[in-house]
């Protein structure tokens, strides 16, 4: 029990570790105790000794300085964008500029005219006194300027003056670009009037194949100043007169042919009546036309290469018409001249689905039972088909050149 250590006087007894593991290192210099001793009594002076309004006014020093940093860093950074899916009536006018100059930064957009027009109304109403009015007249002009060039090459395209005018009418008097648009819209006006007088009067040039007239008013739309009439109308009117020129060669070439019946000199005719502007007698009988058959069938090939898309096509339909029922009347005739196998030749070529068709069949197959088999004449002889031959032999006969029979 005497050996044994009291725990109370041992934890009252301060722990000396130099004591204890017996190291001086432990043990600090007197220099050092002595020195920090005396800063933390200076210390604990100073603080006790300070005057609260210095405390106060370097306390409100380092906030304000904070807060300077702040602004700074606020002002020179990189702010936000505004996600301008996200646009709406609430979205600020700022907000509203940006996702404006995106969307009509986008030359490619196929509704460019559209953004366009919503950027100018965004910033039209906006005062002197708003806070972006600079920055929003800027854009106007630019804008502005914008709409003209869109309006301008739609109008290169598709010919649209109405919304082309409409558009610039939405440019406000503000902007500096107001002079310019009210300049493109008289000027286009203008254009429209010339350009629709000088078209209409080239379709009825057409319409008589009058081509010389034709070719001086299409000279006129391609002398106007506006690229929808000296370009694209020029180009489509060209190649209208083209196709119109054609299809009038060849309705006169096939109407000289079905009149003369002559495969040899007919578009030798046809062009002396091009060039003498002689207009075929659209009122012909069918009693008019050849009996050639082969050069009625030609007339109605040549027909059929007249495009829909010119003026002579319906004359060109009727008198095809007029054609095919003469085959058929030419199967009729030879039918009653018993000459079935002209028939059956003149009515085999109605085209089917022609007017005359049916009648052409009828005169046909009449012609079929009345005509003789084949390798047989009309009346019942038979024809000069060659015949098989047959073997015979040879027979000896006397000399004497009297007897012409053989000896027994």
């Amino acid at each position: 029990m005497e050996l044994m250590e009291n725990p109370q006087m041992r934890g009252s007894q301060p722990l000396n570790l130099a004591e204890e593991l017996g190291d001086d290192r432990f043990n600090p210099p007197g220099e050092l105790v002595a020195f920090t001793t005396s800063v933390s009594k200076l210390t604990v002076l100073a603080v006790k000794r300070a005057n609260p309004w210095s405390m106060f006014w370097l306390i409100l020093l380092a906030f304000v300085g904070g807060l300077g940093a702040l602004s700074v860093l606020l002002l020179t950074g990189v702010p936000a964008q505004p996600d301008c899916s996200k646009i709406s009536i609430i979205s600020t006018d700022s907000e509203k500029l940006h996702c404006a100059k995106v969307a009509t930064s986008n030359v490619d957009m196929k509704d460019e005219r559209a953004r366009v027009l919503a950027a100018i109304d965004l910033v039209d109403d906006w005062g002197s006194l708003h806070p972006l009015a600079n920055d929003g007249k800027t854009q106007l002009d630019l804008w502005s300027r914008q709409l003209i060039r869109v309006s301008r090459r739609d109008l290169a395209n598709d010919g649209d003056i109405k919304k082309a005018i409409e558009g610039l009418k939405k440019i406000p008097p503000t902007s500096t670009v107001y002079p310019d648009a009210q300049s493109a819209i008289e000027k286009w006006e203008q254009q429209w009037v010339k350009g629709n007088e000088n078209s209409a009067s080239f379709q009825q040039a057409l319409q008589q194949a009058k081509w010389f007239d034709a070719s001086l008013y299409l000279s006129r739309v391609g002398s106007l100043q506006s690229k929808y009439w000296s370009r694209t109308q020029y180009d489509k009117m060209s190649a209208q007169l083209a196709r119109e020129q054609d299809g009038w060669e060849r309705y006169q070439e096939a109407e000289s042919l079905a009149l003369s019946g002559d495969l040899d000199d007919y578009k030798r005719k046809s062009f002396r009546q091009f060039i003498g502007g002689k207009r075929p007698d659209e009122k012909a009988e069918t009693s008019d036309y050849t009996n050639d058959p082969k050069a009625l069938a030609k007339a109605i090939g040549i027909g059929n290469e007249v495009k829909k898309d010119t003026f002579i096509y319906e004359n060109a339909q009727h008198k095809k018409a007029l054609w095919q029922q003469r085959l058929a009347e030419i199967a009729a005739e030879k039918y009653q001249g018993q000459d079935f196998a002209g028939a059956i030749a003149a009515a085999s070529l109605v085209p089917k689905g022609s007017p005359a068709y049916a009648q052409a069949q009828k005169w046909q197959r009449l012609s079929e039972s009345k005509a003789p088999p084949e390798g047989q004449s009309a009346d019942g002889d038979q024809s000069e088909a060659p015949k098989s031959r047959r073997f015979k032999p040879k027979r000896n006969y006397s000399d004497n050149p009297n007897s012409r029979n053989p000896t027994n």
